[in-house]
């Protein structure tokens, strides 16, 4: 389990909190992020790299997993 905590909640500190998950874990593994409804957790921008496979190479090892 990891955690992370900024200054700031903004979705760029988000992206950036991906970008260290890709290049800490191997392609094979699989990554559960365990998010809330914060906006910087759900915003376009986040949901578009994320499709769009922008922000890692291997994406489909990371997961959304939303709670209320």
């Amino acid at each position: 389990m990891r955690t992370n905590v900024e200054p700031k909640h903004r979705s760029r500190e988000f992206i950036d909190l991906l970008k260290r998950l890709d290049t800490h874990y191997p392609n094979d593994a699989v990554i559960r992020v365990v998010l809330d409804n914060h906006s910087a957790h759900i915003s376009k921008v986040v949901l578009q790299i994320k499709a769009a496979k922008i922000i890692c190479s291997g994406c489909d090892k990371i997961t959304f997993v939303m709670v209320p």
